[in-house]
Parts: C-alpha cells; sequence; structure tokens
C-alpha cells in the first residue's frame, strides 16, 4: 500500500498514518504473524533499506518492527533484508521517537543470538556494524578516554566522541541498547568481536555516568559476559 510507496506523489502524511496503524495492529501476536508471512512487508523493508534515516514515510516504522521482531519469524524476515537491519541502524543517532523505536526493536532482533535460533547465523554476519551502532549512543559527554583507548574505538564510535553530545535522555533506550549488547552476548562469536572492537572504555564511562539502576545493572551483566565468561586465550 502507501507505506510501501516509492512514488514521487505519494502523500508523505499518509505514508506515516498507515507505518502507525501497522504499529497498532502489531500490537497482536496474530498480526506479527500475518504481517511475517505477508508479500508487502518484504516490499516495505525494501523500501525502508533504502530510505534515508529522516524519511518522514517511516518514522513510526520501528515502531511496528519492534512488536514483529517478537517472533521469530519476524526476525529471520527482517534479517534477510541486510539492508533494513541498517536503516534500523541509521535511526539511532537522531534521537527522539525514531531513536527509542530503533533501539527496541534491535534489541529484539538481537534475541536470534540464542544458540537454537534459526536466523541466528544472519544475525552474527552484521555483528562489526551492529555493535559500534548500538555501543555509539552510549558514549556520554563526561568520559574520559586515554590516546589509546581512543584510537582502538570502532570508527562509528570515535565519531560519535568526537561530534557535539547527543545524550540519550531516556534511560529506557539506553536500557534498550544495553540489552541488546546482552543478547548478543549469548553468542560466543559476538562476546569475540566485542573484545575485538574494545568496546569496554564506553561502558566503563557509561556506567560511571548512569543513575538508573536497570541500566547499571545490563552494563554489569554485559561486562561480566563478555570480559569474564570466556577463559584468558
Amino acid at each position: 500500500g502507501v507505506c510501501a510507496s516509492e512514488s514521487a506523489s505519494a502523500d508523505v502524511q499518509v505514508a506515516h498514518l498507515c507505518c502507525m496503524l501497522l504499529a497498532n495492529l502489531a500490537q497482536f501476536e496474530g498480526a506479527c504473524t500475518l504481517l511475517a508471512k505477508h508479500e508487502g512487508a518484504v516490499e516495505i523493508l525494501e523500501i525502508f533499506g533504502r530510505s534515508a534515516a529522516d524519511d518522514e514515510r517511516f518514522g513510526q516504522l520501528p515502531a511496528a518492527l519492534t512488536q514483529l521482531l517478537t517472533i521469530s519469524s519476524g526476525r529471520a524476515l527482517v534479517l534477510a533484508k541486510a539492508a533494513a537491519v541498517r536503516a534500523l541502524l541509521e535511526c539511532l543517532p537522531p534521537g527522539g521517537e525514531r531513536r527509542a523505536g530503533a533501539a527496541h526493536a534491535l534489541r529484539n532482533l538481537c534475541f536470534e543470538a540464542a544458540a537454537d535460533a534459526p536466523a541466528r547465523d544472519e544475525l552474527l554476519r552484521l555483528l562489526d556494524e551492529l555493535i559500534p551502532a548500538l555501543v555509539a549512543p552510549l558514549h556520554v559527554a563526561c568520559a574520559l578516554y586515554d590516546d589509546d583507548e581512543l584510537s582502538r574505538l570502532p570508527l562509528r564510535v570515535r565519531a560519535a566522541v568526537n561530534s557535539p553530545p547527543a545524550a540519550v535522555d531516556e534511560p529506557a533506550v539506553r536500557l534498550a541498547l544495553t540489552e541488546a549488547l546482552v543478547l548478543l552476548s549469548a553468542a560466543s562469536e559476538a562476546r569475540e568481536a566485542m573484545r575485538r572492537l574494545d568496546i569496554y572504555p564506553v561502558l566503563r564511562e557509561a556506567h560511571k555516568a548512569e543513575e538508573a539502576e536497570p541500566v547499571k545493572d545490563a552494563n554489569e551483566t554485559l561486562v561480566s559476559e563478555v570480559y569474564l565468561k570466556d577463559p584468558p586465550v
């Protein structure tokens, strides 16, 4: 329908409302199951994957995907369209409602890191993109990194460090981002990638500045899983 239109004459406001309706319908598990099987969902994901992060048509789509990604078939559908995952990642920097929806959608996507998840391999192929994108918004303006730590941060995280502060004010969003990393850490490949990408300094500084106990607890769980669980090589 209009959500999946790329016509220059497409009514942006109507497309936005259609995505809002999808978000409301997706609150019901049965609707998510039907959506995951509908050919129109593939078309929407393909167009979303080609869209700009500020495309007004898709402002509500991350919220709809949050619900779709609670079911295994929904995660498999989205992971089959890697460009749609990348589009979600590009929604993280701007802030506001779009960032919140993307953070929660990505958190649910990361349930696919479980050992028996059918689309696990597709998720793990995206680790080098997922991890820096999830970590970058956790950088805090008061963070203190030495030169060596800065030099080893992923490029996307360094860009966040060198940009004007863009704090994630909502504890629920910080929690969703941290929980996404915790869920990823169920896979040994993801734990190894987090160590290789050297995200610990960002987690350390975020923990120092964090006031919300659930977020601090998730941070501590993540550090324990990634840096203490595996035996030294």
